[in-house]
């Protein structure tokens, strides 16, 4: 039983961080989903807004020509240099011209038409060369589906252009001339017909595995590409990733980038002719109907392409993001090295409905790939444990368990179930793939800062930050903040217009930060990208600014920011520091709400005030003079203090007096009603009948004064009656909303006749505890799990099964029952526990040998401190992450950790960092293991998220 640590870290959970997301390292990218239906350039070419001719003419149907039925041989899928045939091109025994026919519609309008039928296709598509828009419309029609109008870019010397995959056998071509075009000639050429032999639904056989077995997230990111060689005019398959951008910025639309094997895609005439078909998989697991595909039809571009002995890999880009139900995924990639088990590659082996393999990874070790070296270094072995692959599968990406793409498959043994395969790694062939993956930002180029070098420390509250323009560049956004990308100390937009280079200056007024963000945005029409860069701004001193020193102090006291810890302001009539009027602490400072309201005697007398604060480096402070506020006949109460409790009963009042008053009354204002004493000649006086009823008390002074200036004035002022039987009405709770099996703490007045936490002897047959000394607390009438009760605060876990419609909070103890409703609740509620010292600013984190994470010095001498090393991995202790899997025994101690059932990411100074482990550990206390990413010394802000909810903040860790 580990019960202190669970006491302790509920004890000291006070504050929370959200910070926004920072640009991915070079090398390194991670997975973005997309909104459905995006797509960053060019537009699908699967609909036309004017019907075919035949449509619109109402022309009689046409006889087909009917090419020759294949034979057996030439049906039988080949397997050539690792691809799958599952086609073969077609070319025309006579030209179009002859085979089809020209007709007179309306208005004397020329239509000419083509039907031709490939006997036994399961689909077909045309491949034109020498094809001109400019001299009228073409369109495209097959048996199940309607006309369109053929609109895709030609590509090539020869203006070719490949249309739409059409299912079954026939293929309708029509050709719309100009208006007054009689002239009967054809803007066009057919090299040849594609003919489908291999029905991609064909059966697999029983060694693959389904991708629906295993609902692999990473599968919405996987395609087959299906292409004809332009030499031996085969139709083939291979498999490929849509890969995300490193550099892509949360706005930019991103480029629909899709990753395959070298060996796939050669040239640029074969990319012209590939159809990408998305979502091909079976709905069940073994099963064989099919899930709705989505199709992305040619032409592609062939970007960038490595040979076998540089990892075998292709780069194309789409004309478009997949048009679907499911959002586009890109999968995130990293050019570094392979973990060793864990991995996992999805693939369409034979051109078959989506399979995944399951493996480990192999030592690494020289091949032969159809007679060419694939050397060690440029290459990843793995094994498969579950799922083997075969041809139909290069191009698949390696993943490891976190779902990162590490390099293209390229080579196998022979057979149709190959346990083994051979992946080129991303990093071999980076050198061509990075000018669109990270190097010169998706293949744009990006404005990047020439001054002041990033790293540098400002000279100025108001830099100077200069670039050089980009071309076609609409405009640049430059922002200043606290966390990347932010913009909260400074931003602007500058116009793309110009030449040269581009000079701003900021104005920064007093920075509140130890580092500064500074983001450069280029924008394009079609997306924008940025660059982060990170300075230390100008310190300056934090000074009194209103009122203005010297004169009276009423209202708000304002200072001017900087970096501080905390801030404490004090105010006494007694000398310089002296604070017998006024102390405020403002810990944790972070740019906001620098002003205190303190309330002084209105007698005009001089009071002292004196700003200090706290650094990591140091203190100081600076003092300053002032007047109280005057009131002519104004009362000071001297006894009891105004604020105080009072004692039940007669109570007696004191105070100062009034310059010239004939006489005074005493009036409480009580829940129960007024009680008076009327013509006191003194200054003191007993008010009777106080009741212990734990309620606000207001008591008046009014004072009478003689004639010809015959009047009176009053004074109120604010006490609480001490409680007697019952608790005070209102509770506040620590954290923004109750979840289920959370930590929460409640505050209020007289909860408990004693402070402690719970003890080994609270704990019976391993339950946790439901009531403290007689303390108990209730959720939606469920006891909930008390681990620590004091007069003001009570800590306590939330039954795993409560708050499913709001939460009324109800603590018992021997003085009576107070019930408050709460229906700020949630399924998760995720909060890091964080340090008391310095008004909580720190996450509780700890090393793997048991020291505490922090500056040093933050805990004392007892309990030594250090900041975490860049890379090191640091353990986060958190509440409210939600179930585990298994479930946890709601109410009862844990005796092993237990995996938490829900994703966990965590940020550290804006960056994505490494979760190792996520689970519980004892009763609503999760254990995180990251990462510390790559960032300059300092405190960083730290925030967790599950699902849609972000820990609150802000929580610092400090970086070495």
């Amino acid at each position: 039983m580990r019960f202190p640590l669970v006491a302790f870290l509920a004890l000291a959970m006070t504050s929370f961080l959200s910070a926004q997301p920072k640009t991915s390292a070079p090398a390194l990218t991670a997975p973005r989903i997309l909104p459905a239906g995006a797509s960053s350039s060019g537009a699908s070419p699967s609909g036309a807004s004017l019907p075919a001719p035949s449509v619109r003419y109402s022309l009689t149907e046409i006889q087909a020509l009917r090419l020759p039925l294949l034979s057996a041989a030439e049906r039988r899928p080949t397997v050539t240099g690792g691809l799958t045939s599952i086609g073969r091109e077609r070319q025309l025994s006579s030209p179009p011209e002859a085979s089809g026919r020209w007709e007179t519609a309306a208005e004397n309008q020329q239509v000419w038409r083509l039907r031709i039928v490939s006997p036994g296709a399961e689909s077909v598509q045309l491949h034109l060369r020498h094809v001109s828009y400019a001299a009228g419309k073409l369109f495209i029609a097959g048996l199940a589906s309607g006309a369109v109008e053929l609109t895709a870019p030609v590509t090539g010397a020869d203006n070719t252009l490949w249309s739409p995959l059409l299912t079954g056998e026939s293929v309708t071509l029509e050709y719309e001339p100009l208006p007054g075009d009689n002239s009967h000639k054809l803007p066009f050429e057919i090299a040849g017909v594609v003919h489908l032999y291999s029905p991609l639904t064909a059966t697999a056989p029983s060694c693959y595995l389904d991708v629906a077995c295993s609902a692999n997230p990473r599968a919405d990111s996987v395609g087959l590409v299906r292409f004809t060689n332009p030499v031996d005019h085969g139709t083939y398959v291979c498999t490929g990733t849509l890969v995300n951008i490193a550099t892509a910025s949360a706005a930019f639309e991103a480029l629909p980038l899709f990753l395959t094997a070298g060996h796939c895609m050669t040239t640029q005439e074969e990319a012209s002719s590939a159809t990408f078909i998305f979502h091909y998989q079976a709905t069940t697991c073994g099963g064989s109907v099919i899930a709705p595909e989505t199709f992305v039809m040619p032409p592609a571009t062939l970007l960038a392409t490595t040979p076998i002995e540089q990892g075998d890999h292709a780069l194309l880009q789409l004309p478009h993001f997949p048009d679907s139900f499911t959002a586009p995924v890109l999968a995130g990639w990293n050019a570094g090295d392979l973990p060793p088990s864990g991995l996992f590659s999805l693939h369409h082996v034979g051109g078959l409905l989506m399979k995944e393999s399951q493996g480990y990874r192999l030592p690494d070790s020289n091949a032969t790939v159809n007679g060419t070296l694939a050397p060690a270094d440029q290459y990843f072995g793995v094994a498969f444990s579950s799922g083997p692959s075969g041809p139909g599968a290069s191009g698949a990406g390696i993943f490891d368990s976190a779902g990162t793409l590490f390099g293209t498959l390229s080579y196998g043994p022979p057979g149709a179930c190959q346990m083994a395969a051979g992946f080129g790694r991303l990093a071999s062939g980076f050198d061509a793939l990075s000018p669109w993956l990270s190097g010169t930002k998706g293949g744009v180029a990006v404005a990047d800062l020439t001054a002041p070098a990033s790293g540098s420390a400002l000279t100025s509250t108001t830099p100077v930050f200069s670039w050089n323009r980009v071309p076609g560049v609409y405009g640049y956004t430059l922002d200043l903040g606290t966390t990347p990308g932010k913009g909260d100390l400074w931003e602007t937009m500058v116009s793309g217009e110009g030449v040269g280079s581009v000079s701003v200056q900021a104005n920064l007024h007093s920075p509140t930060v130890s580092n500064l963000w500074v983001r450069l945005t280029t924008r394009f029409t079609f997306g924008s990208w940025y660059n982060d860069y990170i300075y230390q701004p100008v310190q300056s001193e934090s000074a009194i600014i209103a009122p203005e020193p010297g004169g009276t102090l009423n209202g708000q006291l304002s200072w001017t920011p900087m970096r501080a810890l905390s801030y404490t302001v004090t105010i006494g009539d007694t000398g310089p520091g002296s604070a017998n009027l006024f102390s405020q602490v403002i810990p944790n400072y972070k740019g906001v709400g620098l002003y205190v309201s303190p309330s002084l005697p209105p007698d005009g007398r001089k009071v002292y005030v004196r700003l200090a604060w706290q650094t990591l480096t140091g203190s100081g402070y600076k003092d300053y003079t002032y007047t109280s506020p005057f009131a002519p006949y104004a009362v000071r109460m001297i006894n009891p203090q105004p604020g105080s409790m009072l004692s039940s009963g007669d109570t007696a009042f004191q105070w100062t007096p009034v310059a010239g008053a004939l006489s005074y009354d005493l009036i409480g204002y009580l829940h129960s009603g007024k009680v008076e004493v009327d013509g006191i000649a003194g200054t003191s006086a007993t008010l009777p009948g106080i009741p212990g009823d734990g309620q606000p008390v207001g008591v008046a002074v009014v004072w009478h004064m003689p004639a010809p200036g015959f009047g009176s004035g009053f004074q109120e002022f604010s006490y609480t009656a001490a409680p007697a039987g019952m608790l005070p009405p209102s509770m506040s709770l620590a954290y923004p909303r109750i979840s289920p099996g959370a930590w929460v703490s409640v505050y209020g007045n007289n909860l408990s006749q004693t402070t402690r936490s719970w003890a080994s002897s609270d704990f019976v047959d391993g339950k946790l505890p439901t009531s403290l000394d007689g303390v108990s607390v209730q959720v939606n009438g469920q006891n909930a799990y008390i681990s620590y009760v004091s007069p003001s605060q009570i800590n306590f876990l939330v039954p795993a099964s409560c708050c499913q419609n709001g939460a009324a909070l109800t603590v018992v103890n021997a003085l009576g029952t107070n019930s408050s409703p709460y229906n700020d609740n949630a399924n998760l509620a995720p909060g890091l526990f964080s340090l008391p010292q310095l008004g909580g600013m720190y996450a509780i984190a700890t090393f793997p040998d048991g020291s505490i994470e922090g500056p040093p010095g933050l805990l004392g001498a007892a309990a030594p401190t250090r900041p975490v090393p860049v890379g090191e991995v640091i353990t986060l202790w958190a509440s409210g992450l939600g179930q585990t899997d298994p479930p946890y025994p709601d109410g009862q101690l844990i005796t092993q950790p237990l995996p938490l059932a829900n994703d966990v990411s965590v940020q550290i100074g804006g960056v994505n960092a490494q979760v190792d482990y996520v689970g519980l550990v004892e009763a609503g206390l999760y254990q995180i293991n990251v990462h510390v990413p790559k960032l300059p010394p300092g405190d960083e802000p730290v925030s967790i998220k599950v699902g849609q909810y972000t820990s609150p903040g802000p929580l610092y860790l400090s970086v070495q």
